[in-house]
């Protein structure tokens, strides 16, 4: 077994004997590539193109809820709400699924393929779902066609920011993921008065075109540094060997499942308080505001003190956050506490896969490695929602409550993305201790 330690990393990690040999190895971790490290205009131009990505991937996935309210009340009234919420978990799913496959290809240096293939299947998944009426148009062309296409786009906006960044990747990653709390800012917005002016598919197409453009611009700004692997598998299971990377991805993938649980049901929940839908609608974007800003803190805090530091203080914070949801019965309320958790939660989006990133030994495996991690995280993404659904009580549509109806009707929602938060820290302190035992000092 030979073992490699990369600098400022607090573990050293086997690698498999049984590992294919490399062809071209790269030198990412030499002096003269770490001189290049960490800045340079070519360095934030690749900022620059992560961030696009994010913005019409995970900004998708974070305006799911103005699609999950108008299928509910309009085009899909007689389906549950966990069977509508299935269209954006699978989106999700797909999203975190295509990891390995991605993440492979990234390493093969087949970039500016995945981005052509990824924005295809994207802009056409949208072009398509304008054109739906039933419940299964909506699952293949929004979850389906869109999810496999944001799978191939968001491996690459982070597998490509290790190459370009070390000291200073958290914050890289923290910048560039502001794209998708933008994203959830503006297009939910966007999407609620096209609906009212031009209707749900043209609606939809505006939203496609408004993606194909600047999405097109990342061919000229993403450019991979470090030579493409000749041979290796498409999954490397050996990682799992690793009792530091199988308990950090598994806090992962239910950090996710807990992730997008109030995305997806904020709105309902206002309306079924009797919040106005003019009002209810902004939610959305009001929790994407703090995210945004949320964005940044973690990021830095990351970098100056460790991420796995910075992760678990922000999960025990959201666990109380999620526990107190029920709590919040007015708009105001809904605002603050929706504002609260989606400021400690911005960070935590994008923290885990730069994480693994940071652990990682060898940088020419970054993207087998993320991307395997981005695969076990996506069964969070595919079951969190649905299940969380299925906690809730429905009632038919225009039925007024009593608030404490209401309250009970959406407490085992709250409850259960609470819960699944609540294991995630454990994992991700049990990660810290296997790294580096209690010592709380320890930057990790």
């Amino acid at each position: 077994m030979m073992q490699e330690k990369a600098e400022g990393s607090v573990h050293s990690y086997p690698v498999s004997s049984s590992s294919p040999p490399l062809s071209v190895r790269s030198d990412i971790d030499s002096d003269h590539a770490e001189q290049k490290l960490d800045g340079g205009v070519q360095a934030w131009v690749q900022v620059l193109g992560s961030w696009i990505i994010f913005v019409n991937t995970w900004g998708l996935t974070s305006s799911f809820g103005v699609f999950q309210t108008y299928y509910s009340y309009h085009l899909l009234p007689d389906s549950s709400p966990s069977s509508i919420s299935w269209i954006g978990s699978i989106q999700t799913f797909l999203t975190l699924f295509m990891g390995a496959l991605a993440g492979r290809m990234v390493d093969y240096g087949y970039i500016r393929q995945l981005l052509f293939v990824g924005v295809l299947l994207e802009v056409v998944g949208m072009f398509m779902t304008s054109l739906g009426s039933q419940y299964w148009h909506f699952l293949l062309s929004q979850g389906l066609c869109v999810g496999f296409g944001s799978g191939l786009l968001s491996l690459v906006s982070l597998a490509i920011l290790p190459l370009y960044f070390k000291k200073r990747l958290m914050i890289a990653g923290g910048v560039a993921a502001t794209g998708s709390g933008l994203a959830g800012v503006v297009y939910p917005i966007m999407m609620q008065h096209l609906f009212k002016d031009v209707g749900f598919a043209w609606a939809v197409r505006i939203l496609a075109f408004v993606m194909l453009v600047p999405l097109c611009i990342t061919f000229f700004l993403i450019r991979p540094r470090t030579p493409a692997i000749d041979s290796g598998p498409l999954v490397d299971l050996s990682c799992f060997r690793e009792p530091t990377y199988t308990t950090f991805v598994l806090g992962w993938a239910l950090l996710i499942a807990y992730a997008y649980v109030p995305y997806f049901y904020i709105e309902d929940y206002a309306l079924a308080l009797g919040v106005k839908k003019d009002l209810a609608f902004y939610l959305l974007s009001i929790m994407n505001v703090a995210s945004f800003f949320g964005r940044f803190l973690p990021a830095w805090l990351a970098d100056r003190y460790g991420s796995l530091n910075v992760l678990l203080p922000c999960g025990l914070f959201v666990v109380i956050i999620m526990f107190c949801f029920r709590f919040a019965t007015s708009f105001a309320g809904l605002a603050a506490i929706g504002s609260a958790n989606d400021f400690a939660a911005g960070g935590m989006v994008s923290l885990p896969p730069l994480t693994i990133a940071m652990l990682s030994p060898d940088t020419s495996r970054c993207g087998t490695r993320i991307g395997m991690g981005y695969t076990v995280a996506a069964l969070g993404a595919l079951f969190g929602n649905p299940i969380a659904g299925l906690f809730r009580q429905a009632q038919p549509h225009g039925v007024q409550q009593r608030r404490s109806a209401v309250q009970n009707d959406f407490q085992g929602v709250w409850f259960f993305a609470a819960i699944c938060m609540l294991v995630s820290v454990f994992l991700m302190l049990a990660t810290r201790f296997l790294a580096v035992g209690w010592t709380l000092r320890r930057k990790i």
